[in-house]
Protein backbone atom coordinates (compact mmCIF):
# COMPACT_ATOMS: atom_id res chain seq x y z
CA UNK A 1 0.00 0.00 0.00
CA UNK A 2 2.93 2.31 0.65
CA UNK A 3 4.04 2.09 -2.98
CA UNK A 4 0.59 3.16 -4.18
CA UNK A 5 1.07 6.38 -2.25
CA UNK A 6 4.52 6.80 -3.85
CA UNK A 7 2.92 6.39 -7.30
CA UNK A 8 0.34 8.99 -6.39
CA UNK A 9 3.12 11.40 -5.44
CA UNK A 10 5.16 10.50 -8.51
CA UNK A 11 2.15 11.14 -10.72
CA UNK A 12 1.70 14.59 -9.20
CA UNK A 13 5.33 15.58 -8.75
CA UNK A 14 6.91 13.31 -11.38
CA UNK A 15 9.58 15.71 -12.61
CA UNK A 16 10.16 17.24 -9.18
CA UNK A 17 10.56 14.14 -7.04
CA UNK A 18 12.90 11.42 -8.21
CA UNK A 19 13.44 8.09 -6.49
CA UNK A 20 14.44 4.60 -7.53
CA UNK A 21 11.48 2.31 -8.08
CA UNK A 22 11.40 -1.17 -6.55
CA UNK A 23 10.85 -4.27 -8.66
CA UNK A 24 7.51 -4.74 -6.92
CA UNK A 25 6.41 -1.23 -7.92
CA UNK A 26 7.56 -1.74 -11.51
CA UNK A 27 5.66 -5.07 -11.64
CA UNK A 28 2.55 -3.35 -10.30
CA UNK A 29 2.71 -0.70 -13.06
CA UNK A 30 3.41 -3.37 -15.68
CA UNK A 31 0.40 -5.48 -14.64
CA UNK A 32 -1.81 -2.36 -14.56
CA UNK A 33 -0.77 -1.44 -18.12
CA UNK A 34 -1.42 -5.01 -19.31
CA UNK A 35 -4.89 -4.98 -17.72
CA UNK A 36 -5.71 -1.53 -19.09
CA UNK A 37 -4.83 -2.57 -22.65
CA UNK A 38 -6.14 -6.16 -22.32
CA UNK A 39 -2.77 -7.78 -23.01
CA UNK A 40 -2.39 -11.25 -21.51
CA UNK A 41 0.41 -13.76 -21.06
CA UNK A 42 3.45 -11.49 -21.01
CA UNK A 43 6.16 -12.49 -18.55
CA UNK A 44 8.30 -9.89 -16.80
CA UNK A 45 11.92 -10.84 -16.03
CA UNK A 46 14.31 -8.60 -14.09
CA UNK A 47 17.97 -8.82 -15.05
CA UNK A 48 21.08 -7.02 -13.81
CA UNK A 49 22.86 -3.92 -15.08
CA UNK A 50 23.20 -2.92 -18.69
CA UNK A 51 25.20 0.09 -19.82
CA UNK A 52 22.93 1.06 -22.70
CA UNK A 53 19.72 -0.99 -22.61
CA UNK A 54 16.72 -0.46 -20.33
CA UNK A 55 14.53 -3.29 -21.60
CA UNK A 56 14.22 -5.90 -24.34
CA UNK A 57 11.00 -7.40 -25.70
CA UNK A 58 11.33 -11.09 -26.55
CA UNK A 59 8.42 -11.53 -28.95
CA UNK A 60 8.76 -15.26 -29.51
CA UNK A 61 8.65 -15.86 -25.72
CA UNK A 62 6.13 -13.08 -24.90
CA UNK A 63 8.63 -11.91 -22.33
CA UNK A 64 10.03 -8.51 -21.30
CA UNK A 65 13.55 -8.32 -19.96
CA UNK A 66 13.94 -5.35 -17.65
CA UNK A 67 17.40 -4.10 -16.68
CA UNK A 68 18.22 -2.21 -13.49
CA UNK A 69 18.42 1.16 -15.24
CA UNK A 70 14.67 1.01 -15.90
CA UNK A 71 14.03 1.19 -12.16
CA UNK A 72 15.55 4.70 -12.05
CA UNK A 73 13.24 6.23 -14.65
CA UNK A 74 10.63 8.83 -13.77
CA UNK A 75 7.04 7.64 -13.44
CA UNK A 76 6.07 8.99 -16.89
CA UNK A 77 9.10 7.48 -18.62
CA UNK A 78 8.46 4.14 -16.89
CA UNK A 79 4.94 4.08 -18.35
CA UNK A 80 6.35 4.99 -21.76
CA UNK A 81 8.98 2.23 -21.52
CA UNK A 82 6.38 -0.39 -20.61
CA UNK A 83 4.11 0.68 -23.48
CA UNK A 84 7.06 0.82 -25.91
CA UNK A 85 8.01 -2.78 -25.08
CA UNK A 86 4.39 -4.01 -25.10
CA UNK A 87 4.09 -2.52 -28.61
CA UNK A 88 6.95 -4.83 -29.65
CA UNK A 89 5.12 -7.84 -28.18
CA UNK A 90 1.87 -6.90 -29.97
CA UNK A 91 3.78 -6.27 -33.21
CA UNK A 92 5.31 -9.76 -32.97
CA UNK A 93 1.92 -11.34 -32.20
CA UNK A 94 0.48 -9.61 -35.26
CA UNK A 95 2.53 -11.70 -37.64
CA UNK A 96 6.11 -11.58 -36.42
CA UNK A 97 8.81 -9.03 -37.04
CA UNK A 98 9.71 -8.30 -40.64
CA UNK A 99 13.15 -8.12 -42.18
CA UNK A 100 14.29 -4.95 -43.86
CA UNK A 101 17.31 -5.94 -45.89
CA UNK A 102 19.67 -7.78 -43.56
CA UNK A 103 18.12 -6.35 -40.35
CA UNK A 104 14.92 -6.92 -38.39
CA UNK A 105 12.54 -3.97 -38.76
CA UNK A 106 11.48 -3.88 -35.10
CA UNK A 107 10.60 -0.17 -35.15
CA UNK A 108 8.62 -0.27 -38.40
CA UNK A 109 5.15 0.90 -39.38
CA UNK A 110 3.35 -1.95 -37.59
CA UNK A 111 5.17 -1.23 -34.32
CA UNK A 112 4.36 2.48 -34.70
CA UNK A 113 0.68 1.55 -35.13
CA UNK A 114 0.75 -0.30 -31.80
CA UNK A 115 2.55 2.62 -30.13
CA UNK A 116 -0.35 4.85 -31.19
CA UNK A 117 -2.89 2.33 -29.85
CA UNK A 118 -1.07 2.08 -26.50
CA UNK A 119 -0.53 5.83 -26.25
CA UNK A 120 3.25 6.10 -26.31
CA UNK A 121 5.60 8.05 -28.53
CA UNK A 122 7.01 6.02 -31.41
CA UNK A 123 10.64 6.72 -30.60
CA UNK A 124 13.53 4.32 -30.29
CA UNK A 125 14.92 5.51 -26.97
CA UNK A 126 13.50 6.57 -23.62
CA UNK A 127 15.21 9.42 -21.73
CA UNK A 128 16.86 8.09 -18.56
CA UNK A 129 16.23 11.30 -16.59
CA UNK A 130 13.01 13.26 -16.17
Amino acid sequence: MVFLFRFFLLGIFGALWFCRMTKEEFSFLFRAECRQHKIADVELVFLGESKSTLAIAKGHDSCLWIFDGALSLSYQNTIELIRHELAHILDFRDGGWKRKGSRWDIHGANWKKFCAILGCKARTSIPRVG
